[in-house]
Parts: structure tokens; sequence; C-alpha cells
């Protein structure tokens, strides 16, 4: 049985977790998925729809991490939380939150549904992936996530200083509404749509090798590339978002049953770890693109020739 020591071991470490990790993650997260817009919109990549959803992911995480990040590190690392005081901030962060994180996660499921257009052998599919529709997907997409939880907002009241749902129903249908959007249609959709593009991958490789083609042209190779950062991108975010939906469903299971205050610490714990990891993954992807696609490095470079050592270079 946990003790008061192992009790105020888990409540120091939640705190240092949000000082020290998703601290930095602010600060790196700004600057890298501004970095990935830049890269990502050089005329090498640009003229693929895929480097466009890269695009609207990383404009989309900003909003998490200045916002929804930002916010949490001052409720959880500095204790200003004025979810516990004000109504009406209560309402709003909460609305905010499932559209904020919603954005990214559906514009990496348009992606990820991109990509397996493109690498499809039937010419039909990939005559949808063009950039003369990104105007009509873009705004529906973003349009659609911020109207779905206008419900959210009429569940939220203040309850002891902590911003909850309403008890019953509407703590029921706010939980079922996160675990299917955050986690069982996402990672559902993202799961048959990776292995799809996998297949597909493959099947284009055995044709290559069967007409022995010994170069590729400059698309075919970014193409592979992009798929590459794709289904990383993808893994990292599948395994780093399983935790809170399990962990949320456990919660409503054992609602009622009754806990000790040992049990209360580690389950506040263990809860506020799948809350925060999300926002780590914000910050990750940079660095996802980096290791796994030389095409990215390649960019980046680029990138950093012509933009920032112009900026230092002495002029006669």
């Amino acid at each position: 049985m946990l003790n008061e020591t192992t009790i105020h071991t888990i409540t120091l470490v939640q705190d240092q977790f949000t000082k020290w990790v998703l601290i930095p993650c602010f600060f790196i997260g700004n600057i890298t998925n501004i970095l990935n817009c830049f890269i990502f919109l050089q005329q090498s990549l640009r003229t693929q729809v895929c480097p466009i959803y890269f695009v609207c992911v990383s404009i989309t995480n900003l909003f998490v991490i200045d916002f929804l990040l930002l916010t949490r590190v001052m409720m959880s690392g500095f204790e200003y939380d004025p979810t516990t005081w004000s109504d009406l901030f209560c309402k709003l962060r909460t609305y905010l939150w499932f559209v904020f994180s919603q954005w990214p996660r559906s514009f990496l499921v348009l992606t990820c549904i991109d990509r397996y257009l493109i690498s499809s052998p039937n010419a039909n599919y990939r005559k949808m992936s063009q950039k003369k529709y990104l105007k009509y997907i873009i705004p529906i997409n973003i349009f659609l996530w911020s109207a779905l939880p206008l419900h959210v907002p009429f569940n939220m009241i203040i309850i002891n200083r902590s911003c909850v749902s309403l008890p019953g129903f509407y703590y029921i249908l706010n939980t079922v509404y996160n675990l299917l959007t955050s986690a069982v249609i996402p990672i559902l959709i993202l799961s048959i749509f990776s292995l799809l593009i996998i297949k597909n991958v493959h099947r284009q490789g055995r044709r290559i090798h069967g007409l022995v083609v010994q170069r590729r042209c400059r698309n075919e190779r970014h193409g592979d590339q992009l798929t590459l950062m794709l289904l990383s991108h993808v893994l990292i975010y599948i395994i780093i978002n399983l935790l809170n939906p399990i962990f949320q469903l456990y919660l409503l299971i054992t609602d009622s049953r009754e806990k000790s205050l040992e049990k209360i610490a580690l389950n506040n714990f263990i809860n506020v770890l799948s809350i925060e990891l999300p926002y780590v993954s914000c910050s990750l992807t940079f660095c996802i693109y980096t290791l796994t696609s030389k095409t990215f490095r390649t960019e980046f470079k680029r990138l950093i020739n012509r933009k920032v050592i112009v900026i230092f270079k002495i002029t006669p």
C-alpha cells in the first residue's frame, strides 16, 4: 500500500514533469513547427498535396502549443487555474481543447488518406490527390471539428474549484465523445490507411524491380520520403495518444467505486500524464521528420543556406 511519502513523491514528479518537460516543449514546439512550415513550402515539395497537409498539421500544432499547452503549464506547474473560478474560462478552454486538439489530428488523418490515394495503383484514386481540392477540404475540416463539440461548454461547471462535466449523462457523453474523436476513430483510420499505404508501396516496389528501372524521378523519391515521414509520425502518434482514452475509459468504468487517497493520487498522476503526453508529441514532429527523411534534412539545409547564412553574410 502506498504511504504519504509515496503520495508526496507522485505529486512532486507530476509537478516536475510539467515544469521541466512541458515548458521546453513550448519553446521547442513553436520553433520546430514554424520550421516545418518553411521546409514543406519549399518549391521542390509544395508541388504535391501531402506537404500542404503537413503544413496544416504544423500550423494547428501551434494552436495546441500556444494556448492549450501554455494554459496547462500555468494550471499544473504554477497553480494558476482560471477554470477553477471563472465559469466562462472553464467552458471556453474545454471547448477549445476539443477543437484545437482535433485539428492536427484530423489533418494527419487527411494526410494519411492522401498518401494512400497517391500510392494507389488505381489511376482514378491517384487523380483524387490534387491541390485544387484543398481549398474545399481544409476549411470544411476546420469548420466540422469546430462545430461538433459545441455541446461541450453547456455541460461544464465548476464543482469544488474544479472544472468538470455535469455528473451523470453529460459526463458519459463528453467521455464517449472524447474517446471516439481522440482515439477510436482516428487511430482506427490511421492504422487502416497506413497498412494500405504499406501494401501499395510494396506492390510498387515489386513492379519497379520487375521493369528493371534503374533511375527513379525526383517526385517518386520525394514521395517515398513523405510516406516514410508520415508512417513514422502515425506510429509515434498512436503510441503517445493511446494512454489517455484507455485511462479515461477506466475512470468511467470505476467512477462509482470508492477509492483510497493513495489510489486517487496515483489516478491523478496517470491522468495528468495521459493529458500532457500528447502536448509533447506536438513538439516532436520536426525530430521525427529529420530522423526519418533525407529529403527533409536536405531541404532544411537549403533553407538554412538561403535564409540564415545570407542574413549574416558581410557584403563589401
